[in-house]
């Protein structure tokens, strides 16, 4: 299975979302794609949503690409698990 981790840029996701994931026990069984795991730059996720079986979303952010890649993945009927932290 092949899981993409969408999310805003507007926390620190390397420490807060990506760590966390790639620490679990579960994480080696599946492909795992962090779009901005080796840069900051764009990653082309439109043109890889269709190669994507599951979409993570962290939605503790307001983002506008993060809707608009979410949106990508309903119209071609991708599974979405949205996440979020609570806040106090």
């Amino acid at each position: 299975m092949k899981i993409y981790f969408a999310h805003s840029t507007a926390f620190d996701y390397q420490e807060e979302y990506y760590n966390p994931i790639h620490s679990a026990s579960w994480s080696k069984d599946f492909e795992l794609v962090f779009p901005h795991e080796h840069n900051a730059g764009l990653y082309d996720s439109q043109g890889e949503m269709r190669s994507f079986d599951l979409v993570v979303a962290e939605v503790s952010y307001p983002s506008t690409g993060l809707g608009i890649e979410l949106g990508w993945a309903n119209s071609i009927g991708i599974p979405i698990l949205c996440i979020y932290k609570k806040r106090h």
